[in-house]
């Protein structure tokens, strides 16, 4: 039998309590809401659809399916270009083309649009089509490099040969270096 002066105190307790839980819930559902954005690609890396080079694209596109980059290549590197698609850097050769071939872009974007977020988990060996103007050009990987953003250009400048050149910033989410992929034709 209870006594009738804890009633109250228990009625409060109780109520108490059943806002902590809710109050808990709520944390926990607005961590995970937080979290979704960083989750969503490496969701998409290791349980979404395999990028498989299929037939030409009628876009322009790269492909790396060793890290599951399909990306629309824009001409142009220009913030509206970048902001969906990669780009090509004007002034530098086209795809297939004799000289370095430079693609850049941010290594975030929408979760169907992955661009070059996983780019830093490419290694030499790994394979690289691009689809540029209705025809298909082949890449093998040869060399990743970290470097200081200021010597980008001067890096770029220093490479001699045929050349597919993708650069990004690295680590993922920040812009403190960039990370370089040098692919030769195959």
């Amino acid at each position: 039998m209870m006594v009738p002066f804890l009633k109250p105190y228990l009625v409060s307790l109780l109520k108490w309590l059943g806002l902590r839980r809710i109050i808990g819930v709520l944390l926990v559902v607005i961590g995970i809401i937080i979290l979704i954005p960083f989750i969503t690609p490496y969701y998409y890396l290791y349980f979404g659809p395999v990028a498989k080079i299929g037939k030409i694209s009628k876009d322009n596109r790269i492909y790396i399916p060793s890290v599951k980059i399909n990306a629309k290549i824009s001409e142009g590197a220009t913030k509206e270009n970048l902001l969906f698609d990669v780009a090509h850097v004007e002034r530098t050769a086209l795809p297939g083309q004799e000289g370095n071939s430079v693609i850049i872009g941010h290594n975030k974007g929408h979760p169907s649009n992955l661009l070059f977020t996983f780019l830093y988990k490419t290694k030499t060996g790994d394979l690289v089509a691009v689809d540029y103007k209705k025809k298909r050009y082949a890449y093998k990987i040869k060399k990743i490099k970290i470097i200081d953003p200021e010597k980008e250009s001067e890096e770029i400048k220093a490479m001699k040969g045929t050349l597919l050149t993708l650069i990004t910033c690295y680590p993922p989410n920040t812009n403190y270096y960039r990370i370089i992929v040098i692919a030769k034709p195959l």
